[in-house]
């Protein structure tokens, strides 16, 4: 009998223990993403690199995020998709060599190298990531000054940059999480798609160049994402014209 009391006795305390653990490994999954684009020049005819190209750049901030029950984040992940979308004189697209991210070009960005910088860009990103985790949502606004740069906590962390975005993109994220996907693990990851299209004016159609991308945030086999597209459209003369949707567009 003592040996069955026993036996109770561990089996309950092993099922309290599974359910505590189960519901704390609860967490929810969300997705943001901020688009920005500069208005598109025309193409000027010219010699030099570049000199008689038209453009328009195209900047993604996203951010992916999961949330405890609390709704404490407990992690995220930032990176950003900055794109220029070119145009010759003679109505020409120019296609694009590279749509990788910041994240994806590593040291290769440049910052320590070439700004100067003590942390390269993937590094500055993932220190404002550290600041954010075990904050709320009324939390994240804080953590950016009025020059768009971070506060002392983030800038002791070794995010110099300016985050104004990142702000925007995690409290999108966290909005999104707050009713997103149950997901059983904290440990999220990001990936970014993108593929380009492009065409010729001619006399008698414009040109353009476009530039599709998903974003989408996965924990486990659980994933979220968003479409995006952004697109230029010109003339025989490398004129920008303006479609019915606007030179730039972005669609989720």
């Amino acid at each position: 009998m003592k040996k069955l009391i026993s036996l109770l006795l561990l089996l309950t305390t092993c099922l309290s223990l599974f359910a505590m653990t189960s519901c704390g490994s609860e967490y929810r999954l969300g997705l943001g993403v901020i688009y920005n684009a500069t208005n598109p020049t025309d193409a000027l005819g010219g010699e030099g690199d570049e000199v008689d190209l038209g453009v328009t750049t195209a900047t993604y901030t996203v951010c992916a995020m999961t949330l405890d029950k609390d709704g404490k984040i407990v992690a995220c992940t930032f990176d950003t998709l900055e794109t220029k979308l070119q145009y010759s004189h003679d109505g020409k697209a120019v296609e694009i060599t590279s749509l990788k991210t910041k994240r994806e070009q590593g040291k290769g960005y440049g910052m320590v190298e070439w700004g100067g910088s003590t942390l390269e860009w993937f590094e500055q990103a993932d220190a404002f990531a550290t600041v954010l985790v075990g904050k709320t949502k009324g939390d994240i606004a804080s953590l950016a000054t009025a020059d768009g740069k971070g506060n002392s906590d983030v800038i002791t962390a070794g995010c110099t940059i300016t985050v104004s975005d990142f702000v925007k993109a995690a409290e999108k994220a966290y909005a999104a999480a707050e009713s997103g996907t149950v997901v059983k693990d904290s440990a999220v990851t990001l990936s970014v798609n993108s593929t380009q299209t492009k065409a010729d004016a001619t006399a008698d159609a414009n040109g353009n160049v476009t530039v599709n991308t998903t974003f989408e945030a996965s924990v486990g086999g659980n994933k979220v994402s968003a479409s995006y597209k952004a697109a230029v459209t010109f003339d025989a003369s490398g004129k920008a014209t303006v479609p019915a949707d606007g030179v730039i567009t972005a669609a989720n």
